[in-house]
């Protein structure tokens, strides 16, 4: 099916960096494209050489302005001064459905939460909701491309690339509550 090909990752050059949050360390890897990794699981910067080296991704070299601004446009997340990522986004190796499932997530916005099925919907694939789940447990850029916003039906919170922990992290620094049922809610009322 062609809407499951996968196109191979090619990354000429590849700038690095990483900065402190509140959920520990993030780092990313930026290609000539945009932004090709982001990563809050590796605690060391040789881990997420590491990861990047095993992902087929490099060679890689530290800094560059385009890491510096994908910095701090995270740093400026974290400190409550930006709902929107505007950064570029390289998601070679990526399948055409893996695509659509992480663009259509791009648009939800800051204090929003859809669920699987929504997305699903979304992209006109109303019964695939497990494989949209799928998609988004590869999101090669998670928080650039939101994918903490969606939970599972029901409001139920739903896996996480990062864990839950950081995912309960995220909503709550948007504005979420988790309720007594371990329903997720927004504490206000958001358009976008």
């Amino acid at each position: 099916m062609s809407g499951f090909s996968r196109t191979a990752p090619v990354h000429p050059s590849i700038r690095f960096g990483g900065i402190d949050t509140p959920m520990g360390k993030v780092q990313v890897a930026v290609s000539p494209r945009g932004v090709c990794r982001v990563s809050f699981r590796s605690r060391t910067q040789k881990g997420f050489l590491r990861d990047l080296a095993g992902r087929g991704i490099g060679p890689v070299e530290p800094g560059g302005k385009e890491v510096r601004a994908v910095l701090a446009q995270i740093r400026e997340y974290f400190r409550g001064e930006r709902e929107r990522f505007t950064c570029r986004i390289d998601l070679a190796g990526r399948t055409d459905f893996e695509k659509a499932v992480l663009s259509c997530t791009r648009k939800v916005g800051f204090g929003r939460l859809v669920s699987y099925g929504d997305l699903a919907g979304r992209i006109d694939r109303p019964r695939a909701m497990r494989a949209v789940g799928n998609a988004l447990g590869r999101n090669p850029v998670p928080i650039l491309i939101p994918c903490h916003r969606v939970i599972a039906g029901g409001g139920r919170l739903g896996g996480f690339t990062g864990g839950t922990s950081f995912k309960r992290f995220l909503l709550r620094h948007e504005g979420h509550a988790e309720g007594r049922t371990g329903s997720w809610n927004s504490l206000h009322d958001r358009n976008g």
